[in-house]
């Protein structure tokens, strides 16, 4: 019975259009795991096999599988060497599997050069010739070989059903044949039969319509052609397999309203005032959509005249308006269960759709919300690679073997290679030879599941030259979560480094000038008092050996001196101060400081009050500024507030200046250290700091003849340091009275 079922002239015409669409070969295997049909359809790289002799054995396997199945028939893609795959399905006659049908050989998401070599040697075949097949048989995404062994489903069962029935025909006139004792029964039996398998036969037509609007579909989903013309086909096919007279396609956006709302993409059959009625859906809608939007699942709505649901004024107007008396709605799932749309049909009549019609319509709302997952996911893959592209910073990605994958312009500035020079070398070619195990220990790291932020560290271009860069590192995992490969931001940091240490050096020669410089005026005192005692000496009547030894002195004495004179003109400032607009100073080092603010993850606030000038030495001035914003930072302050404004100074006779406020949430510092932070050698930095950045700061704001002072907290939400420093104004207008004082100091 079994090869009477698979024998017709029927299946030849319909797998080889299936085979020709699908682009793959075709075989039919009985229940006893035999191939009994096939191939049908022949593709080059099915043929190549058949010529070799080569058979990998998924035919068989999927076949196998298939034929295992139970109650559930979900189709059966077997994919494990060589990235090849093939997509089956078994066949159903009266609620037994009776055969199954298997079609191939596609190869899924396949890249691998490595993987074509090992096909050709296990098979024998050359390797050139294996290849240029490859190359010329494009992949095929799992989801769309998966539509195609669902296809292959319901083509099938409509085969399979035609072919049974025709067997039954022919039986039936061997038996009337056979009996003409019961020729009038028999006759009448067989009027009966053919009506039936007249009518039968007219549903297969319809079905066969049915996947052929289907399979136009498929092929525009495979095309991925402009959007809203697939959409607009998948609704035109709609209309075709559940013969409606109108339908719709919406999109669902979670992000409107409380509940989201669908959005009408294409229709069939609308005006332009139903369509713009039903433009966006909400789920208190009294329709269809509403009901299904609320519940998740198929909504169907046998006559909107009767139904309590469709109650609301507004819809069941513009649904007499169209005509429309039955509605169907079946929500767009994505694989994982999201909600991304709604596809839905109607009629003039009222009617029931068949379980048929439904059946061969979920395969196209399959399709449908596999375009809209596809879009949305084309879409926001789109606009990643565009930032990543374009980005300033070098980002690369590398397989966990650290060869390069992926390297974008930034890259390409950074360390001068291109895209073509990079991809597929090992990622030490940036790595220099004192720290290849800095690598190794980086992807081991990765391989753990771990992240690496904000890493400093040392790399080379291709010319051979170092570079300060910071590296974020962070693992990649397919969708079934393994770590796959690794992707890497880096930042060349190379002229903060160079700022911060062109600072630190600066800060410590001025700290060291100013020391000196105090050295030198503490000893120029007593010197004084010496050269006059050598003086008087030297007016006395001496012996010639001490008025020799005199002379001497006196020697070492200019010698001192004019050592002494050095020492203080090194610090002494070779510019007059100048009337100054502090704004000037604070941008300064602000902008000097922004790689190491933002480095930090920091940020800098300023608020100017006042543009009141100062007589002052503006480098000196950029130093103090300089020192509180590091000083800030290494205390691991985020956000620093400077504030300028006018002030009175009424510590002593009142006079008017400005007010600069330093303000930071650091760490703070504690209590026992506050009284010291202004003397030579004091640094709660441990071994960061030299003790000498604010003792030069509170030198520089005297010999401004301004103060400074201190406020710090260690404690919970009020931690912090605030500096404030007076400076007078330059032109020191007189101060009439304390109601002028506005914001006295």
């Amino acid at each position: 019975m079994t090869n009477n079922l698979f024998s017709s002239d029927l299946w030849l015409p319909a797998l080889e259009r299936y085979g020709s669409d699908t682009r793959l070969s075709v075989k039919l295997f009985d229940a006893d795991e035999r191939v009994v049909f096939g191939p049908i359809h022949p593709t080059p790289l099915f043929q190549l096999f058949e010529d070799k002799g080569y058979d990998p054995g998924i035919f068989a396997e999927c076949a196998r599988r298939c034929l295992a199945q139970t109650d559930s028939r979900p189709a059966v893609m077997v994919s494990e060497i060589y990235g090849l795959a093939a997509v089956g399905t078994s066949l159903v006659l009266a609620g037994k599997i009776v055969g199954a049908a298997v079609g191939g050989y596609a190869f899924v998401d396949f890249s691998q050069l490595s993987e074509v070599q090992r096909l050709a040697k296990d098979a024998g075949i050359k390797f050139e010739r294996l290849w240029e097949i490859a190359r010329a048989q494009k992949p095929v995404p799992q989801q769309r070989l998966m539509l195609n062994g669902e296809l292959l489903q319901v083509l099938g069962d409509a085969l399979l059903r035609e072919n049974y029935r025709t067997r039954l025909y022919e039986d039936a006139v061997l038996k009337l044949q056979q009996t003409a004792a019961e020729k009038e029964q028999a006759h009448q039996e067989l009027q009966e039969f053919a009506a039936a398998l007249r009518a039968n036969q007219e549903q297969l037509a319809k079905e066969l319509k049915a996947t052929r609007e289907l399979q136009s579909a498929s092929t525009l989903l495979v095309k991925r052609g402009n959007s809203l013309v697939v959409y607009q086909r998948i609704v035109d096919a709609a209309v075709a397999i559940m013969r409606s007279d109108f339908a719709s396609l919406q999109m669902f956006h979670p992000e409107r309203g409380s509940g989201g709302e669908l959005h009408l993409m294409a229709h069939h059959g609308f005006t332009a005032e139903s369509a713009g009625f039903w433009e966006w859906v909400r789920p208190a809608s009294k329709c269809a959509c509403g009901l299904a939007l609320q519940s998740g699942k198929r909504a169907i709505v046998e006559d909107v005249e009767t139904c309590d649901f469709t109650g609301g004024e507004d819809d069941l107007k513009a649904y007499r308006e169209l005509g429309i008396r039955t509605i169907q709605s079946t929500p767009l799932l994505s694989r994982d269960g999201r909600l991304l749309g709604m596809i839905s049909t109607h009629w003039r009549a009222p009617c029931v759709p068949s379980e048929a019609d439904l059946r061969v319509f979920d395969v196209l709302a399959r399709q449908a919300a596999d375009l809209l997952e596809l879009n949305q996911s084309v879409m926001a893959t789109a606009s990643l690679a565009a930032i990543v592209e374009f980005s300033d910073d070098a980002i690369i990605s590398k397989d966990l073997n650290g060869i390069i994958t992926s390297w974008n312009r930034g890259a390409e500035r950074l360390f001068g290679y291109t895209p073509q020079e990079a991809i597929g070398q090992s990622v030490t070619i940036l790595t220099p030879s004192s720290r290849i195990e800095e690598g190794e220990s980086i992807l081991d790291r990765i391989r753990r599941g771990e992240s690496i932020e904000h890493y400093e560290t040392v790399r080379r271009r291709k010319d051979g030259t170092e570079l300060d860069i910071s590296l974020t590192v962070s693992p990649i995992r397919d969708s079934q979560g393994r770590i796959t490969s690794a992707s890497t931001i880096a930042r060349d940091i190379t002229e903060r480094k160079q700022s911060e240490e062109a600072l630190r050096r600066a800060e410590k020669l001025a700290s060291a000038g100013q020391m000196a410089a105090t050295i030198a005026h503490e000893i120029n005192n007593p010197l004084q008092a010496v050269t006059h005692l050598w003086y008087l000496l030297n007016q006395n009547a001496l012996p010639a050996v001490a008025r020799d030894q005199l002379q001497m002195l006196g020697k070492e004495l200019d010698r001192i001196v004019h050592i002494t004179k050095q020492t203080l003109e090194f610090y002494r400032s070779d510019s007059k101060p100048a009337s100054t607009d502090l704004k000037e100073p604070i941008e300064n080092a602000i902008k000097l400081l922004a790689p190491k603010t933002e480095s930090r993850g920091a940020r800098i606030e300023t608020d100017y009050r006042t543009s009141a000038t100062v007589n002052a030495y503006a480098g000196e001035l950029r130093q103090v500024f300089s020192n509180l914003i590091i000083n800030a930072l290494e205390a691991g302050a985020t956000y620093i507030k400077v504030r300028v404004s006018p002030a009175v100074d009424i510590r002593r006779a009142p006079r008017r200046g400005v007010r600069v406020m330093f303000a930071d949430n650091g760490a703070g510092i504690p209590a026992d250290a506050k009284p010291k932070v202004f003397e030579p050698f004091v640094t709660t930095k441990a071994d960061k700091g030299t003790g000498l950045g604010l003792w030069v700061t509170k030198g520089i704001i005297q010999k401004h003849e301004g103060w400074i002072r201190l406020l710090s907290s260690t404690n919970g939400c009020r931690r912090g340091t605030s500096f404030c420093i007076f400076l007078p104004e330059a032109n020191k207008r007189p101060f009439n009275s304390l109601r002028d004082s506005g914001n006295a100091a």
